[in-house]
């Protein structure tokens, strides 16, 4: 049974998606993750977290450490109460 042409290209999509993924995996496996940023990374919905993230290949890299956790975790609640700071010196 012959798809239809919508159908198809769904489904080539899907194939270039898994292409994509694949080349990410080969270039993050080769990465040597020399220089890397600290960032809020979501690992599931609703469940934030500090993580390394390396500049390169962007990947997620463990092994933060206790000072870098707690900086991040800083700078975040800076960053969500900036704009409600704000708001209240308007009114």
């Amino acid at each position: 049974m012959k798809l239809p042409e919508s159908e198809m290209s769904v489904s080539e999509y899907y194939e270039q998606i898994r292409k994509a993924q694949s080349k990410i995996q080969q270039i993050q496996a080769k990465c040597l993750h020399l220089v890397f940023e600290i960032h809020m990374y979501m690992w599931r919905p609703g469940a934030m977290q500090p993580q390394r993230i390396c500049k390169a290949c962007n990947k997620v890299l463990h092994g933060i450490t206790e000072e870098e956790t707690k900086n991040a975790w800083e700078e975040w609640k800076i960053q969500i109460q900036s704009p409600m700071a704000l708001a209240d010196t308007e009114k």
